[in-house]
């Protein structure tokens, strides 16, 4: 055999066996990130992945090598479940990360635009919401909760939907301009009656979801200087917050009482 056609049939006979050697390695990665997406995402499971401006997140004992692999994923596949991902960025708002929040929140926004999942888009879209409200962005935090309203609606998701209308009182109330505390009573109203909607299919949620909206509602009413109407709303949050073991709640209402308690004593004295 001449010597140049020899050459050339060992390096291609080297060549077919790198290429064979990497696919197979490819394929053994593959399992172990197969294997570790499983894991994770169960890890993630008990990560709520509707949030609130108060929700406290308790993140897994292995979090920090959970998100440093979702990362590694992220820029290998291109791709992990947008789901989780909304999961880790709810740990990082939590825990006030919030620009790592925002990017986590938008990756998982885009996936769910991309593959048209309309539940995700609405909750990913809610959850930046409140990004926005802490940056503080009031007017793009409205915008991105009436858009995740809109989803909720269209796909009939009521929780989703009495959530937008509560995080929309809050951003109102906290921006109050022109009629934001009137607009703010207005959607009350219409959560309310979606709560009463849904009070014997999720009963634990309906507690949770009037908790954070009576506290909101109290904040406007104070802000409107009703404060009789904001104490007995801010004592309705109270109870429902303690009925559903809400530390942070609970201590939350209680300083918005303590407040309200002493400004009315302060109004008293002035009388």
């Amino acid at each position: 055999m001449d010597t140049v056609v020899l050459i050339g049939v060992i390096i291609g006979g080297l060549a077919l066996i790198v290429t064979i050697l990497i696919h197979l390695d490819n394929k053994r990665r593959d399992k172990r990130d197969d294997k570790w997406l499983e894991v994770y995402s169960k890890a993630l499971d008990k990560i709520p992945d509707q949030i609130t401006k108060d929700t406290v997140i308790q993140p897994p004992e292995n979090y920090e090598q959970i998100e440093q692999k979702a990362n590694e994923l992220i820029k290998r596949k291109g791709y992990i479940n947008g789901w989780d991902l909304l999961k880790i960025g709810n740990v990082e708002y939590s825990k006030s990360n919030y620009l790592k929040a925002q990017h986590y929140f938008e990756v998982s926004l885009d996936q769910a635009k991309e593959r048209k999942e309309r539940e995700l888009e609405a909750v990913a879209l809610g959850n930046l919401s409140l990004v926005f409200y802490e940056k503080p962005d009031f007017d793009k935090a409205i915008e991105l909760s009436q858009k995740a309203k809109e989803i909720n609606i269209a796909i009939g998701r009521k929780r989703g939907y009495a959530s937008n209308l509560n995080n929309l009182i809050m951003i109102y109330q906290e921006r109050q301009l022109g009629d934001d505390l009137d607009t703010a009573l207005v959607l009350f109203e219409e959560a309310i009656k979606i709560y009463d909607s849904i009070k014997e299919k999720d009963v634990e949620g309906r507690k949770k979801g009037l908790a954070n909206l009576y506290g909101n509602i109290g904040l406007v009413y104070k802000k409107k200087g009703d404060l009789k109407q904001a104490m007995f709303y801010y004592e309705q949050s109270l109870e429902l917050h303690k009925k559903t073991e809400n530390d942070f709640g609970v201590a939350s209402c209680l300083g918005n009482i303590g407040i309200l308690k002493r400004n009315n004593n302060e109004l008293d004295e002035a009388l």
